[in-house]
This record gives C-alpha cells, structure tokens and sequence, in this order.
C-alpha cells in the first residue's frame, strides 16, 4: 500500500520533508531516471532515513541505444534492491553486485476496463503511442511497420497523447477496437501497450523481440506474435487474412489473464514479497 506517492519534478525540500514524516516502510524509486538531478543531489539523505530503497526499472537500460538509462544507473547503486522490466537489466545489475529481480509491469485494472465481445467491436487494429524518435532510430522499426499497414488501410493510428489527463481516451479505444497492433518497443519487453489493451480485451498482435524470462504474455496463449524483421509486405497480408473473431479466446485468456496478473495489488505483492528476502 503506498501511504505517500510524490510526482516528479517537485521541490526538493518538499519531498525530503515529505519522505522524513512518511509513516512508510520503504521508499519506492519509480523510473529513477526521470528525477536524475534529486538523486544526485539528495541522495545521501535518502540513505539516512532508516528505510530500505526500492528502485523500479522500467526503461530497456543497458543496451539501451539512449545512453542516459545506462549513465544513470552505472553512476552508484542508488538502491538496495532494484526490480527490472528487462531481464538482461537484472542481469547486468547482478554483475554489478547489486540485488535484482525482474518483474512485469502492471496495469490500471480500473481504468482499463473490458469492452464488449470482438465481434461487436471495430474490425480493425488501432495503435496509440510514440513514432518520432527522441534519440536517433529509436523507434525507426515502428515507423516502417505502421507505414505499411496504413499505406493499405489496415490500422488506424490514434492521435492520443499517452498522460495521465488522456489515459481514459486510450482505455476507450482499447475497449473499442477489436484489435491493439504493438510494434517493437523501444527495448526487450512487452510495452505498457501490451498490457493495456489485453486489460481491455482486445486481440494483441505484437512484433517485439523479448529477452529471455519476458515473455509474461505467451504467443498463441494470450497474444498474437509476429517475427521480428517480418516485411510490410507479409505483414499486411497477415492483417488482411485476419479474422478477428477467430481469435476471441486469445483475448479473453489475455484479457483474464492479465486482470488477475497484473493488477498493481499483485505486482506490488510480488515485488515487496522479493524484497523481503532479497533484504532480509
């Protein structure tokens, strides 16, 4: 249960004084990264306070083409026990010496909430997220692959900034598409996307490379999996052969799946659980 949650950026005095009087039993870094310039200047406070450090990895870091995860994180060990989203994070932290884990990620079950049957639904994959590259060739595979299937009309490419004020339009969509197309995210895990849109209920046909101990969501099982490096060409025929309802018990078994799963109660479970016998 988080009794204090503190967003980034915010004055530094206001969190350390927050972080002093919080009944808590632990301080939960989430996504480190984001708030760089607190850790380096506060961090030594934090060690002060009596409580274990919990940092939460999300972000694909070491082989990350973006190299400011990686400086980050091999900068100090800014926590006792660290919990990744990528396996191959876990284990280049464990070479460092530090105490890991990697975990999925969870999902707002009550905001991403199941929409009607396939059938019902729009007959045609929606994709929401980020196309223009904040470091060179990011997300250049994504392009090429949304390319080809809106050159042919086979998506639908959602114009929905992906923040907290937006998220109940994502979810709508997701409940309302009969399919979610994830192409490959920025790393070796599924994407947020994955998770969302299974929430929702819709059909998941991901192309992403996963690194071994990431596959939460199994091809066939819960989600569709399409080759890494697979043509636009071969893509879109696949798209256009598809039939949604054909696939209805993919969805609903990613759909329970991931409802029971994934839920913050269980993730959260899970990694205080490793925590603890992480630290003793």
């Amino acid at each position: 249960m988080a009794v204090n949650i503190v967003p980034m950026p915010a004055d530094h005095d206001e969190v350390l004084r927050v972080l002093r009087a919080s009944p808590a039993d632990a301080i939960l870094l989430f996504s480190p990264y984001q708030y760089w310039p607190f850790m380096v200047a506060h961090h030594a406070h934090l060690t002060t306070l009596g409580k274990p450090i919990i940092s939460y990895v999300g972000e694909y870091t070491f082989g990350n083409a973006f190299p400011g995860y990686r400086d980050f994180e091999t900068m100090r060990a800014w926590a006792d026990f660290y919990i990744c989203g990528q396996s191959s994070d876990t284990d280049k932290l464990r070479e460092m010496g530090r105490k890991a884990e990697t975990m999925p990620l969870w999902v707002a079950t009550d905001l991403f909430v199941p929409g009607p049957p396939i059938a019902e639904r729009i007959q045609k994959f929606c994709f929401i997220g980020h196309t223009a590259d904040y470091h060179p060739g990011i997300y250049s595979e994504r392009r090429r692959l949304l390319g080809a299937l809106q050159q042919r009309g086979l998506i639908d490419v959602l114009s929905i900034p992906r923040n907290d004020q937006t998220a109940h339009l994502v979810a709508k969509a997701y409940a309302s598409y009969a399919g979610v197309f994830c192409p490959p995210a920025n790393g070796r895990g599924h994407s947020i996307r994955v998770y969302e849109a299974m929430a929702a209920g819709a059909l998941v046909a991901e192309v992403q490379p996963l690194d071994d101990g990431c596959e939460w969501f199994k091809n066939r099982l819960h989600r569709l999996a399409l080759p890494e490096g697979i043509s636009g060409d071969d893509l879109c025929t696949w798209v256009e052969d598809l039939r949604f309802p054909d696939w209805q018990d993919v969805a609903s078994r990613g759909r329970d799946f991931c409802r029971a799963r994934m839920k913050p109660t269980e993730v959260w479970r899970s990694i205080f659980a490793a925590a603890d016998k992480a630290l003793g």
